[in-house]
């Protein structure tokens, strides 16, 4: 599950969350799957750089860093393109469908986290 943090609250924001942990999973990611009711997010650790290279649907993509905490975020994110979060190299990426982040009004700063 992942929730966001804001004024005192969690709130969820997904709930069928897939950890790319394989070098398949995550060099594959949502290439050959779709959001529905087995999936609603996926997440790459220590991932700086997500491409959206094959894709044939357009996501909402956030990367949190350490603490937790929004330093990048895209807004429907368009297919073939490359999405640079930072230069940490421990941040983590999580995509989502698109229009959760305008749904829940997600900003840099927020805080987000990840039930392992």
């Amino acid at each position: 599950m992942i929730y966001l943090e804001k004024t005192g609250e969690k709130i969820v924001i997904a709930e069928k969350t897939i950890i790319a942990r394989s070098f398949s999973e995550r060099a594959f990611g949502l290439i050959f799957r779709k959001f529905g009711e087995e999936l609603d997010s996926m997440v790459f650790d220590r991932c700086n750089l997500i491409h959206s290279f094959f894709m044939s649907y357009k996501f909402d993509l956030i990367f949190v860093n350490r603490e937790q905490k929004i330093v990048a975020l895209y807004e429907s994110a368009a297919k073939n393109r490359i999405f640079f979060g930072g230069k940490a190299l421990d941040l983590v990426a999580i995509e989502l469908p698109e229009g959760i982040i305008r749904k829940f009004d997600i900003k840099n700063g927020d805080f987000l986290t990840i039930e392992r």
